[in-house]
């Protein structure tokens, strides 16, 4: 994909044409890009960078990625910065939203197609 008002290359991602708008209408500002990434770190291993992050689980049993306490949150494509990176996740935010509607709306109508049946 391609940002269309900085003209970089982002992430491979298949979107339908109305994610994709959603994805690129997304309002995402500098201010939430830099508070963002102020809770991510980037471990570089092998020319991996791999991006962390603090977790806590209540189950007790805490993320250690690589022994060093924090959970993976993703891996940096070639190229990619921290900050590209935390852009993609905040655009990405509102699409998931709209998928999950989808589902939620299709799980509804599936049980009203299966009770529908049982009359």
């Amino acid at each position: 994909m391609r940002d269309n008002k900085n003209n970089k290359i982002m992430r491979e991602i298949n979107l339908t044409k109305e994610e994709e708008a959603i994805f690129y209408n997304a309002n995402v500002k500098e201010e939430d890009i830099q508070n963002l990434i102020k809770k991510y770190s980037v471990k570089k291993v092998d020319n991996v960078n791999y991006v962390l992050c603090d977790r806590k689980r209540d189950s007790g049993e805490n993320p250690d990625f690589m022994g060093t306490k924090k959970a993976l949150a993703g891996i940096l494509q070639k190229n990619e910065t921290l900050s590209d990176f935390v852009e993609f996740k905040l655009r990405m935010k509102p699409v998931c939203k709209f998928r999950n509607n989808d589902f939620i709306i299709d799980a509804i109508k599936r049980k009203i197609r299966k009770n529908e049946k049982k009359k």
